[in-house]
């Protein structure tokens, strides 16, 4: 009943009107406008990163989910995360997704974790070993860098070169989380740090592409 609240109180999630539902989760969270925006199913990108077998998203950035991701990302709105993941891992039960063994999450850097207090995508994707039947295991690690937004494509290829290794050796077929994938660069430099690690096939899975 606080969620309902809450929700009727700071208005919808993406577009601030006020809200006329109490449904549960990130549908209570929206206005009727915007809960119609929201995706039925999970797209295949037509653009895959390098190293990556199929990449798959909710839809594009440049709409509803980019506008619900970045307050969420920036904005410390750790529910909206929560929420973003739910919905990402019922597409995903309903999904062409490949039978995957394990679930590999774009990690952040200690400090951006402290900063926020919080792993955004490890947020995401907190729901999905229960729909996918894969543990999520922290096998990739990240070097403090300077943050990809705002950069060319070259500039974030750059950015992100060496910045991911695995800790240990992996096997099978992996997912590889992250909120967003633009460019691709981050996923790419993710998914070759799992390759060179043992990685025989590995799909990613995002909130908001293209």
């Amino acid at each position: 009943m606080f969620e309902m609240f809450a929700a009727w109180g700071q208005g919808c999630a993406a577009c601030a009107h006020p809200i006329e539902t109490s449904r549960p989760g990130l549908e209570g969270r929206l206005c009727l406008q915007c809960r119609q925006g929201l995706p039925v199913a999970l797209e295949r990108m037509a653009r895959r990163p390098e190293f990556v077998d199929e990449a798959w998203t909710l839809g594009p950035y440049s709409g509803l989910l980019g506008g619900l991701v970045r307050p969420a990302k920036y904005g410390e709105r750790e529910w909206l995360l929560a929420a973003l993941g739910v919905e990402l891992a019922e597409r995903a039960a309903r999904s062409p997704l490949g039978r995957v063994n394990a679930i590999a999450c774009v990690p952040s850097t200690p400090l951006r974790r402290m900063s926020r207090g919080f792993d955004a995508v490890a947020l995401l994707a907190r729901a999905l070993p229960g729909v996918l039947d894969a543990p999520i295991v922290p096998v990739l690690v990240r070097r403090d860098g300077a943050r990809q937004a705002g950069r060319t494509h070259a500039e974030r290829r750059a950015n992100v070169h060496g910045v991911f290794q695995a800790r240990r050796r992996v096997s099978g077929a992996w997912l590889l989380v992250d909120d967003v994938l633009t460019t691709g660069t981050t996923a790419s430099a993710c998914a070759l740090a799992l390759r060179e690690a043992g990685a025989a096939s590995i799909e990613v899975l995002v909130v908001a592409g293209g």
